[in-house]
């Protein structure tokens, strides 16, 4: 297992990136994130208003993409990574 901090600068920003995914396809199916819930709803409200909802993960990102990078970045920085062949079973 490797912490955050022993991974290369580029995998890094990948476990980064795919937990912003992660947070982001949550946000969309109406993950209640404190905080954010109402600027969720203005993303939401903004898609149907353009008849737009494919463009939903973008709409949020517009409207709180600094939380959820944030907080993308404090779970990677909290995570374990399993190298090759290791054996993780998640409880």
């Amino acid at each position: 297992m490797k912490t955050f901090e022993q991974l290369d600068p580029n995998l890094q920003k990948k476990a980064v990136e795919k937990r912003l995914n992660q947070l982001l396809k949550w946000a969309a199916e109406g993950f209640p994130f404190e905080g954010i819930k109402k600027k969720i709803e203005e993303a939401w409200k903004k898609a149907d208003r353009m008849q737009t909802p494919w463009f939903i993960g973008e709409y949020i990102m517009d409207t709180c993409g600094d939380y959820l990078r944030e907080h993308a970045l404090a779970d990677a920085k909290d995570a374990l990574f399993p190298e090759p062949g290791e054996l993780v079973i998640q409880l």
